[in-house]
């Protein structure tokens, strides 16, 4: 059965040009929701969007830590389908681990930029968006288990993640007056680009450490954000949900 809500809304995903995005993308559209994909990666989400094959999936290229360019595509979103609805506020980056001691400040900067500013300046979008629109809205924010538990050679990247955390509980309690939602996915290790860009070794290390003893599938996670973002769940504001095969209990 599809998840009540998601008809014809219309949905931007970010960092959709693979991985949890790409799948989110391209299950809300199968609920029959009209989505845009976005991503820096312009050719690959321009293939990302083809490969859904749907006339309600659209691709535009843009990066998520610009302030111009979020403003830039969430107009396009709205001169295409007229609104916006729901956010996956997904793009973000990983990078080789690295201790603490030897990250240097081009990567931290970088990391900062893209997974907590990038997150930032769409949900603060998609906030004015749905102020101006005066319904309501409903967004999920993509964070990490690296939030919640100390991984050796992440410290930079997991500090971003858990800022997400931080960021999604203020903006559900704030706004949640306005009849806007704000939630957040807590993936575990995950068969992306990210994460099977780690050392061999390193992802061996997350398997045997997760209690399923495995990684995750993107789709596993879209259905989560699915869920989350759906009528289904309209009295889930300012949580934290762990889809990461028992690593959080």
């Amino acid at each position: 059965m599809p998840f009540e809500g998601l008809t014809d809304r219309v949905a931007i995903v970010t960092g959709a040009a693979s991985g949890i995005g790409l799948a989110t993308a391209g299950r809300l559209v199968k609920e029959g929701a009209k989505v845009a994909l976005v991503d820096v990666d312009g050719a690959g989400v321009e293939s990302a969007a083809a490969g859904i094959g749907s006339d309600s999936a659209i691709a535009l290229s843009g990066d998520a830590s610009d302030e111009q360019d979020v403003a830039r595509y969430f107009g396009a979103v709205k001169e295409r389908f007229g609104r916006v609805d729901l956010l996956h506020n997904n793009a973000g980056i990983g990078g080789q681990p690295v201790p603490l001691a030897e990250t240097t400040m081009e990567d931290f900067d970088r990391l900062v930029r893209i997974n907590f500013r990038g997150v930032f300046l769409n949900l603060r979008e998609m906030l004015r968006t749905a102020l101006d629109q005066g319904d309501g809205a409903t967004i999920v924010n993509t964070a990490s288990g690296t939030a919640l538990h100390g991984v050796p050679g992440l410290g930079a990247y997991a500090g971003t993640k858990a800022a997400i955390l931080s960021l999604t509980r203020n903006a559900a309690v704030e706004y949640a007056q306005n009849g806007i939602r704000v939630n957040a996915v807590v993936p575990g290790p995950v068969g992306t680009p990210l994460f099977e860009a780690f050392p061999d070794e390193f992802q061996a290390g997350a398997e045997q450490f997760n209690p399923q003893g495995r990684r995750g599938t993107p789709d596993e996670i879209a259905a989560v954000v699915a869920f989350l973002l759906s009528d289904e769940s309209t009295y889930i504001t300012g949580a934290a949900y762990n889809v990461d095969g028992g690593e959080g209990a």
